[in-house]
């Protein structure tokens, strides 16, 4: 997984859990998450926003695909009929490695 991957990945887990209202480590539990993972990127991402305590969270602008080894990231708003072939030459790129 990219690095911009999994930090759209945190920050998507970590948004979820502000809203939950549940500790850290049953949020965690709940979810089948690394607690000491979960803590890290809370932290690092909460750092960025300051002493407010308070995040504004974002959907990604960008959206990642995999087709086994492969991985490409594509722009949110890519047209649908443009996703397709772009899916579809993923995975054709996937079966022939």
């Amino acid at each position: 997984m990219s690095n911009l991957a999994k930090q759209e990945y945190w920050h998507g887990v970590v948004g979820e859990f502000l809203s939950t209202g549940l500790s850290a480590r049953k949020y965690c539990d709940q979810e089948g998450l690394n607690y000491q993972m979960f803590l890290r990127w809370k932290r690092q991402l909460l750092d960025v926003v300051g002493n407010t305590g308070f995040a504004e969270l974002f959907p990604p602008d960008r959206i990642l695909l995999s087709s086994g080894s492969l991985e490409i990231e594509v722009d949110k708003d890519l047209p649908v009929d443009s996703l397709s072939t772009v899916i579809l030459a993923l995975c054709q790129a996937a079966k022939s490695r």
